[in-house]
């Protein structure tokens, strides 16, 4: 777990497969392990061998949502999303009503629709599996409002009340993971104030000594936060050139590839805007 907070998949994959290896083949869990294994393979950018690990371990355990998760990673970053959405539509029974684990489900779901191009079946997910209050529903419902405002989408009030939920966490600093995602709430509903907040608190966590956030919030997280809030005002150059530099570090934020997939995408959409109000202001010219 603390390797997928700190991004290091090296030290993941490596964890991981040596539980396997000390793992007793006949033991009741062994499909836990076989998941655990799968997962850290996928980061790892091995999705044939995770894909087999994770079809394995539902053999043995078809409730095992670790396996259901790794599955659904493997279909995004190969992008085999009309199969994603058939494949996980097919087993929504075995995960639905499991707390926030089920939210990332249908997160995954979602993500699969956004990308074959039907946004209101990916609002329809939001509207109607991710309402949770927890900090990791929150996470969820964050990345997959963003995303649909990154293409454009009318995604109504859900912005302003998706916001009111993270206002309470604005000056926690605690992870800055959690942060980049409040602001995406933030910006998206214009509750410039809360972002001033979140702003302030990264910046006076990075001012004490110590702690691994410290270096997030510090590498990442501030950045990736300030990029996000200027992409909302619309100021598209200021929100690229602060991503620019980030892809070599972008890791040390913690998360998934699917997940540190927002810091492109958000980079993309606003080099893309800036170049069209370059056009608009040379045909005005």
């Amino acid at each position: 777990v603390f390797d997928y907070y700190l991004g290091d998949t090296t030290a993941m994959q490596a964890r991981s497969a040596r539980a396997l290896e000390a793992w007793p083949v006949e033991a009741p869990d062994y499909h836990s392990v076989l998941s655990l294994h799968a997962f850290a393979l996928q980061e790892s950018g091995d999705y044939d061998r995770a894909e087999a690990y994770a079809r394995r371990a539902l053999e043995l355990e078809p409730l095992d949502l670790r396996a259901h998760h790794a599955v659904a990673h493997v279909m995004e970053m190969q992008g085999r999303f009309a199969e994603g959405v058939r494949w996980m539509g097919a087993r929504t029974a075995h995960w639905t009503g499991a707390g926030a684990v089920s939210t990332h489900l249908w997160w995954h779901l979602a993500l699969y629709h956004l990308e074959l191009g039907q946004p209101d079946n990916a609002l329809a997910v939001l509207d109607r599996r991710m309402q949770g209050e927890g900090l990791s529903e929150l996470i969820d419902a964050s990345a997959l409002l963003w995303r649909l405002h990154l293409r454009g989408v009318d995604t109504g009030q859900r912005f302003p009340a998706l916001a009111a939920r993270w206002a309470p966490y604005a000056e926690d600093a605690h992870c800055a993971f959690n942060d980049m995602h409040a602001m995406m709430a933030f910006a998206g509903a214009e509750r410039w104030d809360d972002a001033a907040k979140l702003l302030r608190a990264q910046t006076r966590r990075i001012e004490r000594a110590g702690g691994t956030n410290r270096d997030m919030t510090r590498l990442v997280g501030l950045p990736a936060a300030r990029a996000i809030a200027a992409y909302g005002r619309g100021d598209y150059a200021g929100a690229e050139a602060l991503l620019r530099g980030l892809p070599p570090v972008a890791h040390r934020i913690g998360g998934s590839h699917a997940q540190r997939d927002i810091l492109q995408l958000t980079r993309a959409a606003a080099a893309a805007r800036r170049s069209s109000e370059n056009r608009k202001l040379r045909l005005v010219a």
